[in-house]
């Protein structure tokens, strides 16, 4: 299981400063769901993220 940390920086229009913010997320790996995770689901999930980065 991998992290990903995220940098948010909300503006504060009253004071005019931006404070920051870290957001942290887990992000799964294909191995963590073990053998529910079958070669077919694995294509599944592959073809989905390709049509997802060409919508990008």
């Amino acid at each position: 299981m991998r992290f990903m940390i995220i940098r948010r920086a909300d503006q504060d229009t009253e004071a005019g400063v931006l404070p920051d913010e870290l957001e942290l997320r887990q992000v799964y790996e294909d191995d963590d769901f073990g053998a529910e995770f079958t070669p077919a689901l694995r294509e599944q999930e592959a073809r989905i993220r390709e049509q997802s980065a060409k919508n990008r």
